[in-house]
C-alpha cells in the first residue's frame, strides 16, 4: 500500500460514519417509543380524565331586551319587535381554594401515566351583584332575565366524581352543564328562591322600583309591571351577598390549573407527589416540597391579574385547550365579544424527573462524543505502544459503545433507569475489557482500556442526572481528556513515529 497512514485515517473515519449512522437510527428509535408513550396518555386521557383547569365559580344570568323598531316612510311606516340577546356575569369579591390530592400511577402496557385524584373545596363570596342589574339600550323597550345561576367549568367534566354544592348555607343541586358559549363543560346551580330574584317585566325607558300594573312613579313614570310566572329582571335595590361553597371530588391526568377569577384569590393545593413542576402566569408564593409531597399556596389580585374582567369578556382558556387539542367553540354573534388574550392561570405538572426516553435521548446526543473519545484512545495506544489495530477492530469497538445505548432503552421500559443504565454500562464495559486485552495485547491493557470505558459511563450518568450543570461538566471533562492526551504525548517525535508505522505497513507488502 502506497500510503498506508492514510488509508488507515479513512478507514477510521468510515468506521466512524458508519457508527454516527447507527446512532441516528438509535435516536429515531427513541423518537418512535416517545411518540408510542404519547399515545399510551392520551389513550389513558381518553379513557379517564385529561390535565384540569377550574374556572369559577361565577353568577350568571341570560337577560332579553326587546323593542319596537320604526321601518318604511309615509303609509308603508310600521313597527317591527327586535331583541337583544345578553349574559350578564358577576365574579367574586373573595375566592379560597384547598385542595387535598393523591397520585395515581396508570398503565397502558409497559408505559405509565401519572394521574390524580382528591378533593378540591371552593368557597366563593359577593358583597353584592349590582352587576347583574340588567340596563335598557333602548328607548320604551322590556328587559327579561333568567334565573341567576352559578356556574363552574372544567376542561373535562369526566374528571368530576361528584359535586357537593352549598349556597348561603343551604343546600343545592347541581346540574350537568354551564350554559356558556365559551366554556360549555361544567356545571351550574339555579339560585331560586334568594331574594330579589322574583320574575319580572318592565316597561318604559328606564328600570324603576318595581310597582304593580298601571302604578305611576312619584315622577309619573310607568312604574314597572309584575308578570307572575315569567322570569324577568330585577329592579330596585341590588341582591343581598351571596355565599357559595363547592366541595369536588375530581381526578385528572398531569396537570392542574386554576383561573383566578376573583378580586383576590388564594389556593393552597397539597399532594403526595414529591415532582410538582409549578407554571403558570405566578409561581405560589409560598411551597415546600418533601420526599412525601408537596404543599403550595398561591395569593392573587386582581391588581395583579385582570382574569376576572377578561371572563366576563369571554377570554378562553386558550393554553389548556391548545395542549389538549380541543377547539374553541364560537360566541354567539349576540353574546359579548371575544377578549384578545388568554386568561390566566396558576398550575402544577405532575412532573416525571426519571422519564426514561427522555433521558435515553439525552444519553444518545452524547453518543459520538464516547466513539470519538475511545478511538482516540485506542489510537494513542497504536502510537505509544507501536501496536497496531485494524478499522474492523475499530468498529467493532464502535458497536459496543452504540449497542449501550439501545440496552438502556429497553432495559430502561421494564426496570428502574438506575438499574438498566448499571446492566448496560457493566455489560459494554466488561466486553470491551475482555475483547481490548486481546485487541491490545495485553490483560492489564484490556483492564485498563475497560475502566476507561466504564469512567465515560460515569461521566455520562452525572452528566445526565445533572442536567442544569450538564454544559459546564461536560465542557470541563473535554478540557481534561485534551490535557491528558497532550501530556501523554508531549514527548512523542509524531514525524518519527508515523514513519515507523508506513515501513511496518510497507514489509507485509514487500514480503
Amino acid at each position: 500500500m502506497r500510503f498506508p497512514l492514510l488509508s488507515k485515517v479513512l478507514a477510521v473515519g468510515l468506521v466512524m460514519l458508519l457508527m454516527a449512522a447507527v446512532l441516528a437510527r438509535i435516536g429515531w428509535l427513541v423518537d418512535e417509543r416517545q411518540g408510542r408513550r404519547q399515545q399510551a396518555v392520551a389513550s389513558v386521557k381518553e379513557s379517564v380524565a385529561a390535565a384540569q383547569a377550574l374556572l369559577g365559580p361565577i353568577v350568571q344570568r341570560r337577560c332579553t331586551e326587546h323593542w319596537q323598531r320604526l321601518v318604511g316612510e309615509g303609509r308603508d311606516r310600521r313597527s317591527e319587535p327586535e331583541r337583544r340577546n345578553f349574559v350578564l356575569q358577576a365574579t367574586p369579591e373573595t375566592l379560597a381554594v384547598d385542595g387535598q390530592l393523591t397520585s395515581e400511577l396508570r398503565y397502558r402496557g409497559i408505559y405509565k401515566v401519572h394521574g390524580y385524584n382528591g378533593q378540591i373545596v371552593l368557597d366563593a363570596r359577593w358583597d353584592d351583584l349590582a352587576a347583574l342589574q340588567p340596563r335598557p339600550e333602548h328607548t320604551g323597550s322590556t328587559i327579561e332575565c333568567e334565573t341567576p345561576t352559578v356556574v363552574f367549568a372544567v376542561t373535562d367534566p369526566r374528571g368530576l366524581r361528584g359535586a357537593e354544592v352549598v349556597v348561603d348555607g343551604q343546600p343545592m343541586r347541581a346540574e350537568p352543564g354551564t350554559g356558556d358559549a365559551v366554556h360549555p363543560q361544567g356545571l351550574k346551580v339555579r339560585l331560586t328562591g334568594r331574594a330579589g330574584n322574583a320574575g319580572m317585566v318592565g316597561t318604559g325607558g328606564t328600570v324603576g322600583v318595581p310597582g304593580t300594573a298601571g302604578a305611576t312613579g312619584a315622577a309619573g313614570t310607568p312604574g314597572m309591571a309584575v308578570t307572575s310566572g315569567a322570569a324577568g329582571m330585577t329592579g330596585g335595590p341590588a341582591p343581598a351577598p351571596l355565599a357559595v361553597k363547592l366541595t369536588l371530588q375530581l381526578a385528572g391526568t398531569d396537570r392542574l390549573a386554576l383561573v383566578p377569577a376573583a378580586a383576590s384569590t388564594r389556593w393552597r393545593l397539597r399532594a403526595d407527589w414529591p415532582h410538582p413542576s409549578f407554571g403558570g402566569r405566578f409561581l405560589p408564593e409560598r411551597r415546600e416540597i418533601g420526599a412525601t409531597g408537596f404543599d403550595a399556596q398561591w395569593t392573587v389580585s386582581s391588581l395583579a391579574s385582570d382574569a376576572a374582567r377578561a371572563v366576563v369578556q369571554g377570554a378562553p382558556l386558550c393554553g389548556l385547550d391548545a395542549l389538549e387539542g380541543r377547539s374553541m367553540p364560537p360566541r354567539a354573534a349576540t353574546d359579548k365579544p371575544r377578549a384578545s388574550s388568554c386568561l390566566d392561570t396558576l398550575s402544577v405538572n405532575f412532573f416525571d424527573p426519571v422519564d426514561v426516553h427522555v433521558l435515553a435521548d439525552r444519553a444518545i446526543k452524547y453518543g459520538m462524543l464516547f466513539v470519538v473519545f475511545t478511538f482516540m484512545a485506542v489510537g494513542l495506544v497504536e502510537v505509544l505502544a507501536r501496536r497496531r489495530v485494524h478499522p474492523v477492530q475499530y468498529a467493532l469497538v464502535g458497536m459496543a459503545l452504540c449497542l449501550f445505548f439501545l440496552l438502556l432503552l429497553s432495559l430502561s421500559e421494564h426496570v428502574a433507569f438506575d438499574i438498566a443504565y448499571a446492566a448496560a454500562s457493566g455489560a459494554c464495559a466488561g466486553v470491551l475489557a475482555v475483547y481490548g486485552a486481546f485487541m491490545l495485547g495485553s490483560r492489564w491493557a484490556g483492564a485498563g482500556f475497560g475502566a476507561g470505558v466504564a469512567a465515560l459511563y460515569g461521566m455520562l450518568y452525572v452528566l445526565l442526572q445533572q442536567e442544569q450543570r450538564a454544559l459546564v461538566i461536560g465542557s470541563i471533562a473535554l478540557f481534561v481528556a485534551l490535557a491528558a492526551v497532550m501530556w501523554l504525548t508531549r514527548r512523542v517525535d509524531w514525524y518519527a513515529r508515523f514513519e515507523g508505522i508506513s515501513r511496518a505497513a510497507a514489509r507485509p507488502a514487500q514480503a
